[in-house]
């Protein structure tokens, strides 16, 4: 069966990966929350200090698959994901529907029949309604693939089981958190129209956008409080005084329009109704450029920060065997299909695809685990407060 779409209106393992691939990573500490035990109707704190019963659905599960493996364990699966017969995704990519519809024709031969449901919405939109179910004990998404911050404040809030899976042997340090696994990697840069921008006047490093020539058009995502911290960071190590970093901002949000959600941005660009991203989605470039648009980001404004998107399971899911299934997926053959859809699987970041030949710098999610995010966030709404809009 092919997935309903739904859109919204609008062990345990601590590694450094990065460094070792030759990145510079501000990811040095892969492990974020605490560890979410087992057990069943385990009672857990709710924001307003009351508790929620949730139940570990996944108990259950990993006691049948123990001891199974290769394909008696995917047949297993595979059974007991008939069973459940629908799987509830919820994630901010706009491109799940491809992954779900490659999952059941590549499970099809061995007898899956079910049906997937994707709820897509901005993450921050995604992460809320997760709390709010959470909150309420509402089993609503078996699994989540949303962005690091919004993963790491599930895992803060209990809401995630840890993966047990072999898929999980032998990955590259650093892709393996507390109770989700990194998928993708999305990056963020500076990306321009080039009809607006010709080539004797494109930007080769940040400080050309505070050029007053781009006034009003230079474009900001007012949720990227995450990119305002990692860009801020590598400014500090590069030796950057606290003053000269906060005069450079304000001079950015002088010349930026703030324009939310980033296909809007990228629509932007390609149509020449604004010039510049900064902090845009260099995949969504990628692709419009594929199809003819007026669009570069090459040679790279450096760094190109990278945000790492996970996946986790959902612990009170109602079909945990099928979102196991799905997560393995994902994490494995799902891979080829990011590359082709123009994103950055984590291998890329050791040379090739989209982003080769960019100085990378990925955001630490750590820096944002339990409740540090606050900060960042007040200093980057402040910084485009009264700052106009376009949408």
């Amino acid at each position: 069966m092919k997935p309903t779409r739904h859109r919204a209106p609008t062990p345990h393992r601590r590694r450094a990966f990065l460094a070792a691939a030759g990145v510079t990573s501000l990811l040095l500490v892969a492990a974020c929350g605490a560890p979410v035990t087992g057990g069943t109707g385990e009672a857990q704190p709710s924001s307003d200090g009351g508790t929620a019963e949730t139940t570990d659905s996944f108990v259950d599960l990993y006691a049948q698959l123990d001891g199974l493996e290769g394909e008696e364990r995917t047949a297993k699966l595979i059974e007991l994901a008939n069973k459940e017969g629908t799987l509830n995704i919820y994630t901010s990519n706009t491109q799940m529907e491809e992954f779900a519809d490659e999952f059941t024709d590549k499970y099809k031969d061995a007898g899956l029949d079910v049906q997937i449901s994707v709820y897509r919405a901005p993450a921050n939109t995604v992460l809320q309604r997760l709390l709010e179910e959470g909150k309420a004990g509402y089993a609503g998404a078996d699994l989540a693939e949303i962005h690091s911050k919004e993963m790491t404040a599930l895992s803060d809030a209990g809401i995630l089981r840890p993966i047990e899976s072999p898929v999980l042997e032998g990955r590259t340090e650093g892709l393996d958190f507390t109770d989700w696994a990194v998928t993708r990697m999305t990056p963020e840069g500076v990306v321009w129209n080039t009809d607006k921008v010709p080539a004797d006047q494109a930007p080769t490093s940040y400080e050309d956008l505070i050029d007053p020539k781009w006034k009003d058009q230079v474009m900001l995502e007012p949720r990227s409080y995450d990119w305002f911290m990692t860009l801020w960071t590598y400014f500090e190590d590069q030796g950057k005084s606290e003053d000269e970093i906060t005069d450079y901002f304000e001079k950015l949000a002088a010349n930026a329009r703030v324009v939310e959600t980033f296909p809007l941005q990228n629509e932007f660009l390609t149509t020449g109704e604004m010039s510049i991203g900064a902090g845009a989605y260099v995949n969504l470039g990628y692709l419009a450029q594929q199809k003819g648009a007026p669009i570069a980001f090459k040679p790279f404004v450096d760094p190109v920060i990278v945000d790492p998107s996970g996946l986790g399971l959902v612990k009170n899911a109602k079909a945990p065997a099928l979102a196991l299934l799905f997560a393995e997926y994902f994490l494995t053959d799902a891979q080829d299909l990011l590359s082709e859809q123009g994103r950055v699987p984590p291998k890329e970041l050791q040379g090739g695809g989209v982003l080769d030949g960019a100085h990378i710098v990925v955001i630490d999610p750590e820096k944002l685990a339990g409740g540090k995010d606050k900060e960042w966030r007040d200093r980057y709404e402040k910084l485009l407060e009264g700052r106009p809009t376009a949408s």
